[in-house]
């Protein structure tokens, strides 16, 4: 597209000479301009170089101040592989602080293009300085520095080659090693747990480096490294540096809940899927994940993660949804790794974190905004924190908790949700007096306090069945039948299993 359109040359010639094309101050039209360049990110999402390229001129033209447009148009002029044409409109987008990052960013590409690695690197240190959640810094970053040298090296060389590749894991290793045997293990610790993010990057050098430690950090010894295996679909993977943006979910997952559980999640492995001809239900991308990987790796947490919006105008539309006390997970990921909130929701039900009611300030309320924890999901998750993820809930849970701290955190957690069950019904007979709607309304969100509560009856059945209490087991599968509804295939099978403890309770 180049020099076919004015408003284009009009545009690099007032980056160049320092004057401004267009309209005057005083007819500018920053609302145009802005949803030209709306219309022209979508179409350079969408490949099309063209359609943004044009949309991008006519927002300079509508707005000669707009970052964003010269930011979009080094976007297009980087695709369409011309760095020495894009820099200018990048280097133009600094002196706007909304723009700047993504401005130092593309010069980054730009230089690094055109062979000026050391000012790429120095832009790209600057972004990440500043955003250290920028993963496609991150993701440029590696690219650019690549793996290190192999071969003997003394401290010196260790830490130079492990500064000058900050993505080689094995380098990194050998730095650790290096300042251990130095004496230094305070900062070789703190080296060694830095790579962890990046474990799939190097599985071997990763688990040398939490071997090592667990061995110069006892405070490491009663953690546990939990990996987990990430499927992104499409709208991920349209991303640039989405395999980043994946490993720092984990990290961030880690930064906020790993020391309740002592645990820390590392990346196992990243994996693509398609979902596209799926609807956009949770469910439906779930089963298009499970049609292409019919056989997951056997150990470790399973995350489908989308970016797909829900389906306008359907009510009560799923965020994530997880197995409780399972190993897999689906969440719809939100525009940046900050947004993990429904991550950490869904990933403490595979630590049997309970709902609790909307009023109640906690990361466990599905409707709540904040990330605290209430103290009696707390309580659970941090008994439930030993578990494995192997697939058996005798295996990966029974065999491994502590049975008796677990039974009295669940039943904690059963009293309260069943006393906020009682006291919300007992307030919508209160209100049906005056409206009868806002009392069904009341009714209905008390009902739904907690969708996994049979789950939860169900398996403190098991514990108390482990812990020798059949009659509390037989009494707790009974209500789980209740909840899970007695004409459903769980609803069944669990007033079974309460049969069959009755009747080897009258055999004794």
């Amino acid at each position: 597209m180049r020099g076919r359109l004015p408003a284009c040359l009009a545009a690099a010639l007032a980056l160049a000479c320092g004057t401004a094309a267009g309209p005057t101050a005083t007819e500018r039209r920053p609302d145009l301009a802005a949803s030209l360049v709306t219309v022209g990110e979508q179409n350079l999402r969408a490949g099309d170089l063209a359609g943004a390229e044009d949309r991008f001129a006519r927002a300079l033209d509508a707005d000669p101040t707009s970052a964003t447009a010269r930011l979009g148009l080094g976007r297009v002029a980087l695709a369409q592989g011309e760095p020495a044409r894009a820099e200018p409109f990048f280097r133009a987008a600094l002196a706007d602080q909304a723009t700047a990052l993504d401005a130092r960013l593309g010069i980054a590409r730009a230089a690094r293009r055109q062979g000026r690695s050391a000012e790429a690197r120095e832009q790209l240190e600057r972004v990440l300085a500043l955003d250290p959640l920028r993963a496609e810094a991150h993701a440029e970053l590696a690219a650019l520095t690549g793996p290190a040298p192999r071969g003997p090296a003394d401290l010196v060389e260790a830490l130079r080659r492990a500064r000058a590749h900050p993505y080689d894991l094995a380098a990194g290793l050998a730095a650790g090693r290096a300042l251990a045997a130095a004496g230094r293990e305070a900062e070789a610790a703190r080296r060694l747990e830095s790579l962890l993010w990046l474990a799939d990057l190097d599985p071997r050098a990763a688990r040398g480096a939490w071997a090592l430690l667990r061995r110069i950090d006892p405070a490491w010894l009663d953690w546990r490294l939990v990996g987990v295996h990430s499927y992104a679909d499409e709208s991920i993977r349209s991303e640039p540096g989405w395999r980043f943006r994946v490993r720092l979910e984990w990290l961030l997952a880690t930064r906020s809940v790993g020391a309740l559980l002592r645990v820390r999640f590392v990346p196992a492995g990243l994996h693509g899927f398609t979902s596209g001809e799926a609807p956009s239900s949770l469910g439906a991308i779930h089963d298009a994940f499970r049609g292409q990987h019919p056989r997951p790796p056997a150990e470790g947490i399973l995350a489908v993660l989308t970016a797909r919006p829900p389906d306008r105008g359907r009510p009560g539309v799923r965020l994530g949804q997880a197995q409780f006390l399972g190993r897999r997970l689906v969440v719809r990921l939100g525009a940046e790794p900050r947004q993990n909130r429904v991550l950490l929701h869904e990933l403490l039900h595979l630590y049997g974190g309970v709902h609790v009611a909307r009023d109640v300030k906690s990361l466990m309320n599905p409707s709540g905004e904040t990330e605290t924890l209430d103290a009696l999901n707390a309580a659970i998750v941090r008994e439930l924190g030993v578990r494995r993820f192997r697939g058996s809930l005798e295996r990966d849970v029974l065999d491994v908790v502590d049975l008796e701290a677990t039974i009295a955190a669940y039943e904690a957690a059963l009293r309260a949700n069943l006393a906020m069950r009682r006291a919300g019904m007992a307030e919508a007979i209160e209100m049906a007096a005056s409206s009868r709607v806002a009392a069904q309304r009341k009714a209905a969100r008390v009902k739904e306090l907690d969708p996994h509560l049979a789950d939860v009856a169900r398996f403190v059945a098991m514990l108390y069945q482990r812990n020798d209490s059949p009659v509390s087991a037989a009494f707790l599968l009974e209500k789980a039948a209740r909840l899970y509804g007695p004409r459903t295939a769980r609803g069944r099978q669990a007033a079974r299993d309460a049969e069959r403890i009755w009747k080897a309770i009258e055999a004794r």
